[in-house]
């Protein structure tokens, strides 16, 4: 059987479980919950994450900042893995890392009875598993980032790392210009390195074109467009559809 070398994803940025189900059973391949951007706070992200479950899609949690507590929180609901934003070096890497880990690995906070753990159906296996497979992403968005990111990917317990052309865009002169010269020419060469040491790259996508590009050049992972977004083209696809019969709006 061929392993698949693509994945599919949607950021999702409304707090309402059936835009998570409605995602999953169309065929996404994993939903990113977006705590940084929102006021998605942690229990409504358990619910979002129930609802990925229940139709068999991987969640992520973008957390809102790098810090242990947001970290540990979002590990806790019992979603796949983390996207921790806002990465400007290798240290800040490590401290991810660092916190998502149980030990002996790192120093996440220890519960046996949080929702992860089913509430202590796993006993002490559950601690070994996490550190296991529990995803720890990052997304590189400050020029030192871009400068250290050799040292970044040599980081023991980091899965991946997704490249945010707007933020990109922002930390190298060009701010919201995701096709200029300087944003790709970065993202590639990041992206080429990265799958040189082995380690997973993601990025943001809007367009069909856009991704395929990406995939063609290696990314693993593509982000495809936001919940909001998706709804707002549909939305203006039925009005538009629908002019000529109710006639144009005053």
């Amino acid at each position: 059987m061929q392993t698949r070398s693509r994945f599919l994803g949607s950021f999702v940025q409304l707090p309402c479980p059936e835009v998570v189900e409605i995602l999953g059973s169309v065929g996404f391949d994993f939903v990113i919950v977006d705590n940084e951007h929102t006021e998605i706070d942690m229990a409504t992200s358990v619910g979002l994450v129930r609802a990925a479950e229940a139709v068999d899609t991987s969640v992520l949690i973008r957390t809102a900042d790098a810090t242990e507590t947001r970290i540990k929180k979002a590990l806790d609901t019992g979603a796949s893995g983390i996207l921790v934003p806002g990465i400007t070096g290798v240290q800040m890497a490590r401290d991810v890392v660092y916190y998502a880990k149980y030990a002996p690995q790192g120093l996440r906070g220890s519960c046996p009875g949080v929702r992860a753990n089913f509430y202590g159906r796993d006993g002490l296996e559950y601690y070994q598993n996490a550190n296991r497979y529990t995803a720890v992403t990052i997304q590189i968005e400050g020029a030192g980032a871009v400068r250290e990111f050799d040292e970044i990917l040599e980081v023991e317990g980091l899965d991946a790392v997704l490249l945010g052309p707007v933020d990109l865009s922002m930390a190298l002169g060009v701010p919201g210009d995701v096709e200029h010269p300087k944003v790709i020419g970065a993202m590639i060469d990041m992206l080429e390195r990265a799958n040189r040491r082995g380690v997973k790259c993601a990025t943001f996508a809007m367009d069909r074109a856009n991704a395929a590009a990406w995939f063609d050049r290696g990314m693993s992972f593509i982000a495809y467009h936001i919940d909001t977004m998706l709804f707002r083209a549909a939305a203006q696809t039925a009005v538009d559809e629908m002019r000529d019969i109710v006639g144009q709006h005053a």
